[in-house]
């Protein structure tokens, strides 16, 4: 949620759902380009790992910052920020670890996310332990429990807002 609350004073959805599916969801918490807790996000106990969600001044709107997260908007590209941004950072990590291995399950692959993730004490009060999403490690975590070495993902592609050209590696 953006609303900047405690989850335990806030019930929100669907991050709540969790308490009804255990171990099937993954709940999002929103950190700025400084890697501290956003200043809209929910925060508390039931905040699992903290994730890119951009720093969200509403004095940039409506077209954002620098400072936030680029997504598609009426088919362009603009800055945004939320924990709607942050939670498709977190999907896309997911994705990246189960692309390591198909056959593990969604409870497995976000204990790899959980497990794998960076603990910020400073952020305890914000997420559970302070953890802070670590995609390196989470591949690094997965590849271990594999016991083999894959190649690197190549190929990646990157769009240049600036030129509006699609780049490869």
């Amino acid at each position: 949620g953006n609303d900047n609350k405690s989850d335990e004073k806030s019930i929100g959805w669907p991050s709540n759902y969790n308490r009804i599916v255990p171990n099937n969801l993954i709940n999002i918490g929103s950190t700025n380009e400084l890697g501290l807790k956003s200043g809209f996000s929910n925060f508390g106990d039931s905040v699992d790992l903290l994730a890119p969600g951009g720093k969200g001044d509403p004095d940039e709107r409506p077209n954002g910052s620098a400072a936030d997260i680029i997504s598609t908007e009426k088919g362009s590209y603009q800055y945004s920020f939320g924990t709607s941004m942050a939670t498709p950072v977190v999907s896309g990590s997911a994705a990246l670890v189960w692309a390591l291995n198909p056959a593990w399950n969604a409870e497995k692959v976000i204990k790899i996310l959980i497990n794998s993730a960076r603990v910020t004490p400073d952020l305890s009060a914000y997420a559970k332990e302070g953890r802070q999403l670590d995609l390196d490690a989470a591949i690094t975590y997965a590849r271990n429990l594999l016991g083999t070495q894959i190649d690197n993902i190549n190929n990646l592609i990157y769009f240049n807002l600036e030129t509006n050209n699609i780049l490869t590696n």
